[in-house]
Formats: structure tokens, sequence, C-alpha cells
């Protein structure tokens, strides 16, 4: 048993003094700001949360390699008690290559970090990547903590070529520029974000005529909030747990910019185990971008629905398709449910899980200042439906799917893909 659990939470205790060693770039002053609350505790056990709040902290500095407490009590003052903070700092510079996911994309990334820049675990870092579908992008990032490792403010500019003919035939490059403040709670992670992006697409000779219409450039000035809440013990094949998420964009912000219009979209998802090997997962999502003209909103900002890690069963974008292109809507929601087991015998430790599943969604048009009544109740309506079974390849960075799928609910202008289906990618229904 853990000495922790050994005594007396309730035992009278106070910190008497707080050693830092092997701080050798990190500045005192901000040690000394993260480290005052150590102080408060009254009572054995509000020093173990204390300590281990503080420990917690300093991990998500980034700028540590270890982190160890050492809890010591005077002979003399037995309710007196003396922390030391054994630290050993990360290198200040990193140059890594790594291997990360987007939508149906596997994205390989030269990453440029320095840290810990002035002693307040102020960082620099550039990114270059590469990927079938993101052609080429760089980004450059500063990022600064505010008053807690929780909280911080960072400045952005990037660049970027995408290739979207998975779904519609162009290619976009865009530069953008911002600023983005996290906070971190108990209860989720906020994001706040300004940015400004110059965006211009180059239709392919096969483009419908609303995307050669849009061909050129176009501005947007926008406020971006996200928020998330994840508790689940894997981020790609999950056995237990919830996880939230709330994505909000209010463009044309000061009235400036091309775009005037306000996207959100709502993801939950629950996760249960069954018994030692099976899975039950249920996910459910919605979206709805609000806009006076939605014809006239940039084919980027659209929304769009199925695909191999969405509704399975239609090809992606697929879902109320027009023009000749996947030019999707701006009213959906989707809910799936899955289950999921280890391989039998001694392939369990392999990193494959069989999966089965069932999906549904539906996708509708409606414009800003019209009743929605028909809207939802055409979302109610016919809804697409498929199901299907398959594997699933799990790694930390995504998961790819390789899936029987059968659609058995469709409309006309739907874009199906029946039969063998795989994709690539981090969020999933």
């Amino acid at each position: 048993m853990p000495l922790e659990q050994q005594l007396d939470p309730d035992t009278p205790s106070t910190v008497h003094s707080l050693r830092v060693l092997g701080a050798n770039i990190t500045r005192k002053s901000f040690l000394d700001q993260l480290t005052r609350d150590i102080f408060r505790p009254q009572t054995l056990g509000q020093v173990f949360k204390e300590t281990r709040t503080l420990a917690d902290e300093l991990n998500r500095l980034d700028i540590f390699e270890e982190i160890r407490v050492y809890l010591d009590t005077q002979k003399q003052h037995p309710d007196h008690i003396d922390v030391t903070l054994q630290l050993k700092e990360k290198p200040r510079a990193l140059v890594k290559t790594a291997v990360n996911a987007g939508y149906n994309d596997i994205l390989l990334s030269e990453v440029a970090l320095a840290r810990n820049l002035f002693g307040g675990a102020e960082k620099a870092e550039i990114n270059l990547t590469f990927g079938q579908r993101t052609k080429s992008a760089i980004e450059a990032i500063v990022s600064t903590p505010l008053n807690s490792p929780s909280t911080t403010l960072s400045a952005f500019v990037n660049t970027s070529i995408k290739d979207h003919s998975l779904f519609n035939a162009y290619q976009e490059k865009s530069d953008v520029a911002g600023v983005r403040l996290k906070v971190g709670s108990n209860v989720g992670d906020h994001s706040l974000t300004y940015a400004i992006a110059r965006r211009n697409v180059t239709p392919f000779a096969t483009a419908s005529a609303t995307v050669q219409g849009q061909a050129g450039e176009n501005n947007k000035s926008s406020l971006y909030h996200t928020w998330v809440h994840d508790t689940r013990d894997h981020p790609t094949v999950p056995r237990e747990g919830v996880y939230a998420r709330l994505c909000q964009e209010w463009a044309g912000v000061g009235e400036r910019g091309d775009e005037q219009f306000f996207k959100t979209q709502a993801t939950g998802q629950w996760h249960q185990r069954l018994n030692d090997s099976v899975t039950l997962s249920l996910t459910a999502q919605a979206g709805v971008l609000a806009a006076r003209q939605p014809d006239k909103v940039h084919v980027s900002d659209r929304l769009h629905l199925g695909g191999p890690l969405s509704v399975r069963g239609f090809q992606t974008a697929g879902i109320d398709a027009n023009d000749g292109d996947n030019l999707g809507g701006n009213l959906y929601w989707t809910a799936g449910a899955s289950l999921v087991s280890d391989l039998p015998g001694d392939a369990k430790a392999w990193p494959i899980k069989l999966h089965g599943f069932v999906n549904a969604g539906n996708m509708t048009s409606w414009q800003l200042g019209q009743p929605p009544r028909a809207a939802v109740e055409d979302l109610q309506q016919n809804a697409r439906v498929s199901y299907g079974a398959g594997f699933i390849v799990y790694h930390a960075f995504g998961r790819l799917e390789a899936n029987f799928c059968v659609p058995v609910q469709s409309r006309a202008g739907d874009r199906l893909a029946p039969g063998l289906q795989w994709g690539v990618g981090l969020h999933f229904l």
C-alpha cells in the first residue's frame, strides 16, 4: 500500500520550506510563481494533493525531462514538511520527424523546436509538412504561458497548398496569420483564435460551375472557439471514456473579408467495455452553417458529410453532392454505433481490431432568416443509413480502417461507395 494511503490525511501539516534543484535554464521568478501555492496546505492530505498538482503543472510545460518530488519531516517539528523538487531540464533545441494523420491523409512533418527561450517556458516552433492532400505546408509558432501552464498565448503564420480533388476539383493555396489563447480546466480545454486568411482557388478542368465561379483570391477574417473534453483511455481505439468537442467560427469579424457566416459543429462519443475483448462505442455529430446566402459561401468553408470515417458506405463528402462537385450543405446530423473487438488468441496483442458498425445521417440546406421548419423536417426524413464490418489498424497518430460497407438507404445525387472502403484519420464516427 502506498505510504500516502497509510497516513492520516487529516493530520495537521504545513510546508516549511521548498528547494528546487536542477533548474539551470528556467528563471527563479517563473518557478516562484508556479510554486507559490505549495505553502497553503494545512493538512497532510492537502500537502500530497498540492505536490501532485505542482508536478502535473510542471510536466505540462514540456520543458522538464524528469520531475521528482521528495517530502521530509523535521524531528523537532513533525508537522513541518520540507519539499524538494529535483528537476532535469529538456534540451533547448529539438529537431524531429513525425507522422500524423489528417482526414484521409497521412502527413510527414519535420519539426524544429526551441523551448524555454527566456527561462519562462517560451517556445518557438517551425513545422514543415507534406502529404497526399496537403501537398506542402509550413507554419511558424511562438508561444508563452500566462500565469499558469494551463493558459498559453501564441501567435502563428502559415502557408499551405491543398489538393481537394478527393471530393472537389480544385487546389487551394492559403496564407494565414493569427493569435490563439488556450485555457485548460477540469471540465475541458478552451481555445480562442483570431485569424485572417488569404485563399486562392485554382479549379481543375473538370470543376463544376460553382467552383469555377469561386476561382481566384478570397479573404476571410474569423474568430474561432473550440472546447474539448476528453476522458478516453486511447485517442483512436478507446475502450472507456467520453469525448465531447464543440467548434465554432464567426467569419466576417469587423466586417472584414469576403465571407459572412457563423458555423458550429458538435461531436459526442461514449465508449464502454462490454468484456475483456469487446467495446461498444456510440457517436453523434451535428453541424450548422448560418448564412444569408449559403450558396455564396466559399467552397472550402462548407459542411460536408460522408466518407470512410464519417457516414461509411458513401464517398468522401458524397452525401447531398450536386453541380458536378461535392458541394455539401449547411445543416447535418450523424449517429453511429460500433462494436470493436480484439483479435482472438495470441493475435490479441497486435495493433489490429475487428470492427462492426451501423451509421446514419442526413444533410440539407437552410438559409439564415428563413423558418427552419422545412429544413428540420427534411433532416428527419429518409436518413442515409449504412452498415458493415472490417478491420482497424491503430496507432497513437491515427487509425486506418478497411471495411466492407453496405449502404441501405440513400437519396438521389448521393455518391455511394459500396463494398471495400478504406480511410485513415484521427476523428471518426
